[in-house]
């Protein structure tokens, strides 16, 4: 393992490189939910028993987290951790966020996550864009927008773009 791993980090290596699905052998990513619940056994029993039932009380309030969150916080952050060390990878199907060790996924799997990097980029860069032209002074992005200005101001838009798009798209 490498040098720096926490305990927890530890565990959840061990149980991402050993864990198996009794209705999937060949299953090899798992939700936080399925992680947590192979470390902490308590964690187990009280999802299948109660549930994850939100407190009613207010969200600041002393006893407003659920009983496990505190555990399942900390489990979410190392395994974030771990992904930026490039020790695990993630990717979302079916509204949950999967994680594992990349040598235990399928071929389709590894190019889902590829495709989900790639996406996840053009996503960035197209948000990035709009964020630059929502800041434009109002009678710039007029004349942009229903191309109404006058040349100069066309031509302005323009520069400010090509100036954006060297910084940001390169």
């Amino acid at each position: 393992m490498s040098k720096g791993l926490s305990r927890q980090q530890k565990k959840i290596l061990a149980v991402l490189r050993t864990k198996q699905d009794p209705r999937d052998s060949t299953r090899g990513a798992f939700t936080t939910d399925e992680v947590i619940s192979e470390i902490s056994f308590d964690y187990k029993l009280w999802l299948v028993s109660d549930g994850p039932m939100f407190n009613p009380g207010h969200p600041r309030a002393r006893g407003a987290l659920r009983p496990y969150e505190t555990l399942r916080i900390s489990v979410h952050w190392a395994l974030q951790s771990l992904e930026r060390r490039g020790l695990i990878v993630s990717y979302m199907a079916g509204g949950a966020r999967l994680w594992a060790l990349l040598e235990r996924l399928s071929t389709w799997e590894k190019q889902r996550i590829t495709y989900s990097a790639e996406n996840h980029k053009r996503r960035q860069i197209l948000w990035q864009a709009g964020w630059w032209f929502r800041r434009l002074p109002l009678e710039l992005r007029l004349a942009y927008k229903f191309g109404i200005g006058t040349p100069e101001q066309r031509e302005e838009v323009k520069r400010r773009a090509e100036e954006w798009a060297k910084t940001h798209l390169t």
